[in-house]
């Protein structure tokens, strides 16, 4: 018996769905694929010509490969003594 566990902002609710395991909105996991490779696909296809015409990589930073559009991303969280730094991480 496999369980669904949806997000609803404001309340958190765990229940079957089609017999999918699926934690937030992972049950669209086909369509938030599909989302990645569409948009790789108009940046490798519209973006990296125009970089290329600039020279964007001379005086920025180099054309984007599939494993930096692949990673997650990285947050510093940046602030003084107790203003909710770890309070913040521990809610997510």
């Amino acid at each position: 018996k496999n369980i669904c566990l949806t997000f609803k902002p404001g309340r958190d609710r765990m229940r079957e769905a089609n017999g999918k395991a699926t934690v937030g909105k992972a049950h669209n996991q086909e369509s938030v694929e599909y989302l990645y490779t569409s948009l790789k696909q108009v940046y490798k296809r519209n973006f990296v010509p125009l970089e290329e015409y600039c020279h964007f990589a001379d005086f920025f930073s180099p054309i984007m490969t599939d494993n930096d559009l692949d990673a997650k991303p990285f947050v510093l969280l940046v602030g003084q003594y107790s203003v909710g730094k770890t309070s913040f991480i521990n809610h997510l």
